[in-house]
């Protein structure tokens, strides 16, 4: 059906030099593909109405009329990794959009999607298409989540060039109690803990692109039952009462989810390394199936228990404490300099901050 041939692959990445660690988070932070949207979502109300968790969390929460129940939203897409493996990247988009959801304590129900693509009628083009189908539905059975409406846009090339393959992807799930939605904010005191697994590649990452101008590279693959299983976990945990925050690891990685937990609690964060390997790759790999959560100290054993039960590795990272970012020995931020990167140049553009 037109598969293009491979690409020879790139052998230099391992050979890029380790960063300034600081310098790296606080410009991932201010790109404008990570970087706070408040300078556009403000224009559209996003507050208003029923409303209950608005843009900046890891999804939205809407109350439903006359009801203790709420639906949490989210919208997921990075045409890169569409770009690298059609069938990958759109099961990373569904993914996400799920683990996104769950976040809040909602268990993820149906999806719909936007097909952005370029002209069909290209052999490699279409068979990009066909690919990222595939993705969406094996991601789809996996979850359990239908695909209930989408649309197609297609022909979106000019000037010799065609876009990235963009599956567009929409979640919707439902919560019991929409009063009880989680957030992505942790509180001083609270245990952090990785739930999932962080493959410490670079492939297809804002950091590799940012650092070598193209994003080429073995890239962290989706593990279908893990995703499932947080999905499983995280409306468990949040509705007992056991996790009080919850964010998913996307775009810049786990040392972005970080930056934005801190600064959505206000408090500092204080964490470990992990153990061997490159803690570039470890902290700013987009790795898929993972989640970091905020509890109590004394609901470790319980989340312990419902993550084996789960078959979800759980791993505490750290605390929640003081007033800066540290990782290790290698990262030191206050939140100042963290939400003076973040808020980027979106302001400057749409001039509404």
């Amino acid at each position: 059906m037109g598969a293009p041939a491979p690409g020879a692959p790139d052998p230099s990445w391992p050979d890029l030099a380790e960063p300034d660690y600081d310098q790296a988070l606080l410009d991932l932070l201010a790109n404008p593909n990570i970087s706070s949207r408040a300078s556009l979502w403000r224009q559209f109300g996003g507050q208003g109405g029923r409303a209950l968790q608005g843009p900046g969390g890891s999804a939205a929460v809407l109350g439903l009329p006359g009801s203790k129940k709420g639906l949490a939203a989210a919208v997921v897409c990075n045409s890169r990794y569409c770009a690298m493996n059609p069938r990958e990247g759109a099961r990373r988009a569904v993914f996400a959009s799920a683990r996104k959801v769950a976040c809040t304590g909602a268990k993820p129900a149906a999806l719909t999607n936007c097909l952005n693509f370029p002209s069909p009628e290209v052999p490699e083009q279409y068979w990009a298409l066909a690919e990222s189908i595939q993705g969406m539905a094996q991601a789809c059975r996996a979850l359990g989540t239908p695909i209930v409406s989408g649309n197609v846009s297609l022909y979106n090339e000019g000037g010799g060039r065609a876009i990235n393959p963009t599956p567009v992807i929409g979640m919707v799930g439902l919560l019991e109690e929409a009063s009880q939605a989680c957030t992505i904010a942790p509180r001083e005191g609270q245990v952090l803990v990785l739930l999932g697994e962080i493959q410490p590649l670079p492939g297809g990452s804002q950091y590799l692109l940012s650092r070598r101008g193209d994003s080429q590279g073995p890239a962290p693959t989706a593990d279908p039952e893990l995703e499932a299983s947080l999905c499983r976990l995280l409306p468990e945990a949040i509705s007992a009462g056991v996790v009080k925050a919850a964010h998913n690891v996307g775009d810049g990685g786990i040392a972005v989810t970080l930056a934005e937990m801190a600064l959505a609690g206000e408090v500092g964060l204080a964490l470990d390394l992990p153990g061997a390997g490159r803690p570039d790759y470890w902290l700013f790999s987009e790795s898929p199936g993972a989640v970091v959560v905020a509890l109590a100290t004394a609901d470790l054993a319980e989340l312990g228990q419902m993550a084996e039960k789960n078959r979800v590795p759980a791993r505490e990272l750290g605390k929640a404490a003081g007033g800066e970012l540290v990782v290790g020995e290698i990262i030191r931020l206050p939140l100042a300099r963290l939400a003076e990167a973040r808020r980027g140049i979106l302001p400057q553009v749409f001039c509404r901050e």
